[in-house]
Order: structure tokens, then sequence, then C-alpha cells
């Protein structure tokens, strides 16, 4: 039983993190997106924030990539 949970939740792992890292990267690229225009009429916006949204894409990305599944059996 465990062999099987184990090969179901690793059949369904690759597309989730695709989908994850897929809704992450369009959230954080509409954000820098934002940014970048708003960075183009006002110079109160830094070039450091959109340096740091750009950082924190790659990460999450990164660590979205690694994620693993962990099986929890509940009594």
């Amino acid at each position: 039983m465990l062999a099987a949970g184990e090969a179901r939740a690793a059949a369904a792992l690759s597309g989730m993190r695709e989908a994850a890292v897929a809704r992450t990267e369009q959230m954080l690229d509409a954000e820098i997106e934002r940014l970048g225009a708003l960075a183009r009429v006002n110079p109160a916006v830094r070039a450091d924030e959109i340096d740091a949204l750009r950082l924190s894409r790659e990460r999450l990305g990164q660590v979205l990539r690694h994620a693993h599944l962990r099986l929890v059996a509940h009594a």
C-alpha cells in the first residue's frame, strides 16, 4: 500500500512542481513588469526593489523545482 502511494505521488510530483513554478513566475513577472513601468515615470521606485523581486523569482523557482512530497499516515 505504501509503495502504491509513493508511486502515485511520484507520478504527480513533476506536474505539481511545474505548475507551482509557472504560477510563481507569472505572479512575480507581473509585479516586476508593474514596478518597471512605474519606475519609468516615478524615480522614487528604486532599481534594487526590482532586482530584489527578480532574485526572489529565481530563488523561489529553485526551491520549487527541488520540492518533494512526503507521505504522512494518519491513524
